[in-house]
């Protein structure tokens, strides 16, 4: 199913080959995207100007962050700082579904308490 809906919907982000993805949400700071990952896809090392979450729901990806690289499976998470350098590959062995969360800063009102 997902395929179906990839081929359709999918947008590839410059830098990236073989990840496809779609905004499920937007508003307020956030977004959410759904994201396929071929075994052999991947992205440039780059950086954002927001905080980037991961969520993998099916396969496992692989990450090169600070230097270390991991193999990250389904079922796990993990995150960027605004402005760290990193790479999100696949495995290598079978395409991968994620999602993204994408957070901006966001400005508080009252000395940091919040609106």
């Amino acid at each position: 199913m997902i395929h179906n809906v990839m081929a359709s919907e999918a947008r590839i982000a410059p830098g990236h080959w073989s990840v496809f993805g779609r905004t499920i949400f937007e508003g307020g700071g956030v977004s959410v995207r759904h994201n396929l990952i071929l075994a052999g896809g991947g992205a440039q090392a780059h950086r954002h100007d927001f905080e980037h979450i991961f969520f993998v729901l099916r396969g496992s990806l692989r990450v090169a962050c600070g230097g270390q690289t991991t193999v990250v499976p389904a079922g796990c998470a993990f995150q960027f700082e605004p402005g760290e350098l990193h790479q999100v590959c696949g495995d290598g062995v079978s395409d991968a579904e994620y999602l993204t969360i994408n957070v901006s800063a966001v400005q508080m009102d009252g000395g940091g308490k919040g609106a």
